[in-house]
């Protein structure tokens, strides 16, 4: 966004771009990772270059940046429809390949993960998601034997960004094939991976064909290419995004207050958190780590990528305060009707009507309480056509969003909390050591908690950044660039003390 920094965006999305490695078959992939004299080589990263770099043209308008890398983004699109499509259907899972072995002094440390269950988790970029626990590698394909929603949607979302690059450029051959290939993704992320009881998108094993239910950000993908249908959405955001025992972005949380019961399972502390989107559910089993009762890495913790992804995601959701809405007009209506018939006001952290969720009490009576020690509210209100997102159900979820006591001043939106809920989590660390992390803590937003959070991470700027896209928005009106500038000046000056943790 700055005009002073485009140089050096240009420079970092050139140098990675042109990282990419060469195959036989004119196909090429990013390294995993790469330093001076060696790149990994059996494996890749999630594919997000073709939509920074059309982020980069809209911002400046310099189509000689799509001219110099086009090729190399279609290469490694290629790469991943040739090399991780599943046999099965045109979906994406994560491998490792043995070709191309590593031959350098000092990272043959990295030799045991090629062709392995590691290697193709590494892939991920989440090392150690739970999304990824147990074995189940194939040799002889080097791949996982599980379709990946977030590989999958981000495939999609490549295709999609790298076809309108396409067209800018008017290379009419690849616009075309990458739009059929959007199509096919497309319809095969909705025929295989929403799983209708959840409700929401989920992995699924190749080799039987289950659901793998274990629901992480990556989930919330589709949304970036428009993929899933309003009720699609409404059900993943009142569900999932918006509630608090999920990934609680919501409007004005309250501080997360433990109640330091050792050894208890997540599920049953009634606490409320203030930060949002862990790297994986609240109520995953494998979230609460009975040691430091946080979840460890990709376990839980907050990660800079995942929140600039769903918030890519929600962006592209105009409708996103109209789905929200709906659920605040049923709180406030309830309100209403408990003060005619003169009863005390319903509770601020508001339950909403819908499917079975493992933390809601099945019974659904008043005053009775879910597994997480919310209350569930029940009325004669909650067949309305407006609070009802699911009129056979009789559950009701706690902590799901109600931005405003008032609908006719309702201004938040999932999007805009989870702008603030990230803006906050950044400014803690940056106020108090001028530190940018590359994970947080869910609880307490502190990164320098564990050993394995480097405090000058460049992704970790992320949280803070989407704050900057929401208020002056991606734009190639230079006139937007002078107050970027001003917000951006004290950065630069400030940057680098308190630097490293003090454990």
């Amino acid at each position: 966004l700055d005009r002073g920094s485009k140089e050096l965006a240009y420079n970092n999305a050139i140098q990675i771009t042109r990282t990419i490695t060469l195959n036989p078959d004119g196909t090429g992939f990013i390294p995993n990772f790469g330093a001076a004299g060696y790149a990994s080589r059996d494996r890749s990263e999630p594919p997000i270059g073709s939509r920074v770099i059309l982020e980069l043209y809209r911002r400046w308008g310099d189509r000689w940046l799509l001219e110099l890398l086009f090729d190399h983004l279609l290469q490694y699109n290629d790469w991943f429809w040739l090399h991780r499509r599943s046999t099965q259907n045109d979906l994406i899972v994560l491998g490792s390949d043995p070709n191309n072995p590593w031959n350098v002094k000092g990272a043959g440390w990295l030799d045991q993960y090629v062709n392995t269950m590691q290697g193709a988790r590494l892939e991920s970029g989440m090392d150690n998601s739970p999304m990824y626990d147990g074995e189940y590698f194939d040799k002889a394909s080097h791949q996982m034997l599980q379709i990946d929603v977030g590989m999958s949607a981000l495939f999609l979302h490549d295709c999609q960004s790298l076809a309108k690059i396409a067209h800018v450029l008017g290379r009419e051959l690849a616009h075309r094939t990458l739009k059929r290939r959007k199509r096919r993704v497309a319809q095969s992320i909705q025929g295989h991976l929403w799983d209708e009881d959840l409700g929401i998108y989920v992995n699924r094993r190749t080799d039987t064909g289950d659901f793998h239910r274990r629901i992480s950000p990556t989930s919330f993908f589709p949304m970036l290419s428009l993929l899933p249908n309003e009720l699609q959405v409404k059900t993943m955001l009142m569900r999932y995004l918006t509630n608090s025992s999920e990934f609680n972005v919501v409007p004005r949380p309250e501080f997360c207050m433990d109640d330091g019961r050792t050894g208890a399972l997540l599920n049953q502390l009634s606490s409320v958190c203030a930060y949002a989107l862990p790297s994986i559910s609240r109520t995953d089993p494998s979230f609460y780590n009975p040691f430091s009762k946080r979840g460890d890495y990709w376990r839980g913790r907050i990660w800079g990528p995942h929140v600039m992804l769903v918030y890519w995601g929600l962006a592209e959701y105009s409708h996103v305060t109209k789905v929200l809405g709906v659920a605040s007009r049923f709180a406030s209506s309830v309100k209403l009707v408990k003060a005619k018939r003169g009863e005390s006001d319903m509770k601020e952290k508001a339950s909403f009507r819908i499917s079975a969720h493992p933390l809601v009490n099945q019974s659904g009576s008043t005053g009775s309480k879910s597994l997480a020690g919310y209350p569930n509210y029940a009325s004669d209100e909650s067949n309305s056509s407006e609070g009802n997102t699911n009129v056979n159900s009789k559950h009701y979820v706690p902590g799901l969003i109600v931005a405003a006591n008032n609908t006719e001043h309702l201004s938040t939106t999932a999007r805009v909390s989870l702008v603030d809920q990230s803006k906050e989590l950044f400014l803690r660390e940056w106020r108090q050591h001028r530190h940018v992390h590359e994970n947080y803590d869910i609880l307490s937003g502190e990164g320098c908690d564990v050993l394995n959070s480097s405090p000058f991470y460049s992704w970790g700027a992320l949280t803070g950044f989407i704050s900057l896209l929401e208020q002056f928005g991606s734009t190639t009106n230079e006139s937007a660039s002078a107050p970027i500038e001003a917000s951006m000046s004290s950065v630069r000056v400030m940057q680098g003390s308190g630097w490293p943790c003090r454990y």
